[in-house]
This record gives C-alpha cells, structure tokens and sequence, in this order.
C-alpha cells in the first residue's frame, strides 16, 4: 500500500525506508492502543501540565490513539484514560507542524534505523514564533519493537526541567 498523505510527502523516500509497522500506523486510519506510562516533572510543571490539560501520571495508563492520515492534514485524537488530547498535523514550508490549542510544534520528520525521530525546530504561542532559550524541547520516536509499537515522548521547558514524558508498547490495528 503505497497511498500518499502528508508524512510520506514530507519524508520522500525516507518513509519507504521506515519499519513496516510504523509505516502502517501512518497510512490511512489507524488505532493504537495499549498501557503507557506518564510521569510528569516538579511542582510547577505539573501545574502547567493541568493548566494544558495534558495527561495525568500514572504508571499503567490506558491509552487509546485514533489516527487518520489524509493528504494534508492528520488527525491524531488520543484518549488518556478517558482523558482527551486531540491534535492535528499540517505542513508548512519544509515542516511538519502539531497544533495543540494555541501551540504550534514545527518537526522535521526523520528516519533512523527504521524509526521515525521527531525533530523539533520551532515553536509558535498564538502565531508568534518563541525564542529558541524560552521555547520548549521535545524529544520524540516511533519504533516497532517486538511486534509492537513502541514509542516516548519527552517535552521539557528552559528552567522548569522535565514538563512530561509518556512511553510504551502498544498495539496496532488499521482499517481498509
């Protein structure tokens, strides 16, 4: 199935090149679903995580990702133990941006070893594009491990450490 969609157009060949099960979770619809764990960092990254309305911590969390690839938009609604955190993936320029409420996160997608690395190369609050000492880090991959997906997650902000990670093996099921 070679059907095109925004992340194979953002990645050319690259996506070919990826493992076969992360290619899969992004084409056409998907589910991915299984336990993860969420940790979040000190006092005050968990007060901006609730204030982002962003998973709780718990080390056996059930998560559930409904995805859909389309040719310019992908939608990624993510239930977090009845918690909702859906977002949407477009492209602009040489990137692949995720709005999360008034955040933008600008990737660059990238292969390694038959995983997708997640890059992140700017960040926008309400249109307005951060200095790179105030904006936030992340560190993201997608892998197949074992049979399953397996994926982390970490975001942190400049002074505050570690805003929240959330990882796991999951599993995987597509529609026609």
């Amino acid at each position: 199935m070679s059907k095109s969609n925004l992340f194979v157009e953002h990645m050319g060949d690259e996506f070919k090149k990826l493992d076969p099960m992360v290619q899969q979770a992004h084409r056409g619809k998907s589910i991915i679903q299984g336990i993860v764990g969420v940790s979040q960092g000190n006092f005050l990254a968990r007060m901006i995580c609730r204030l982002l309305k962003l998973p709780k911590a718990g080390t056996k969390v059930e998560l559930r990702v409904e995805a859909d690839h389309q040719a310019d938009i992908v939608y990624w609604n993510r239930n977090f133990a009845g918690q909702q955190m859906n977002t949407r993936f477009r492209r602009q320029g040489d990137y692949v941006y995720e709005s999360l409420g008034p955040v933008k996160l600008f990737f660059y997608l990238e292969n390694k070893n038959g995983a997708l690395i997640y890059n992140l190369k700017r960040v926008a609050l309400w249109g307005m594009r951060l200095p790179l000492f105030i904006a936030p880090k992340l560190s993201a991959f997608e892998k197949a491990c074992a049979g399953k997906y397996s994926f982390k997650v970490l975001i942190s902000l400049p002074v505050i450490g570690k805003l929240i990670e959330y990882h796991g093996e999951l599993l995987l099921e597509t529609e026609s």
